[in-house]
């Protein structure tokens, strides 16, 4: 008799749950705190980023200032975080809250958390957001959603 498959697994992540789903969750919940945790020991250490566009053609892109921004929240700083990337904190912490989300129902699935759904229109108000951000802090008259550079890390 032939196995007929059902196209909707359990979880919701299309795997099931077989040895190989247990062992992609396994990996998953291992790995990636753990890159998360040297991502940010780097960052405190000393480790910096380089902006290609930035090097490349002079202007700021929309991530310009977050690694700074990073290590000022790190270091306990938000004020200091904001001045280097406010859209950081506009669209990065509401992203970040989205990944977690789905960290946890892709290595917990007995949590059965359900899959977020988001309108229609947060996508492309995001696409919005970001190349207005991106045009303003170029220009003279915005200079303050540019990366501050005055302000020095505390220790």
């Amino acid at each position: 008799m032939a196995r007929v498959e059902s196209k909707e697994h359990p979880t919701g992540d299309g795997l099931g749950s077989g040895s190989g789903s247990r062992l992609a969750r396994l990996a998953v919940g291992l790995g990636a705190p753990l890159f998360v945790f040297l991502g940010c020991r780097w960052l405190l250490h000393g480790g910096g980023l380089c902006c290609l566009f930035r090097e490349l053609t002079g202007l700021y892109c929309p991530g310009c200032g977050s690694g700074r921004a990073a290590i000022a929240l790190l270091r306990g700083h938000p004020l200091e975080a904001v001045s280097y990337n406010p859209l950081l904190f506009l669209l990065g912490l509401p992203c970040g809250a989205l990944l977690l989300w789905e960290y946890l129902r892709f290595v917990f699935p007995a949590l059965a958390l359900k899959k977020p759904v988001l309108p229609a229109w947060a996508g492309r108000t995001a696409l919005v957001l970001i190349l207005s951000f991106w045009l303003l802090r170029n220009l003279p008259g915005f200079a303050f959603l540019a990366p501050n550079h005055e302000l020095s890390f505390r220790p």
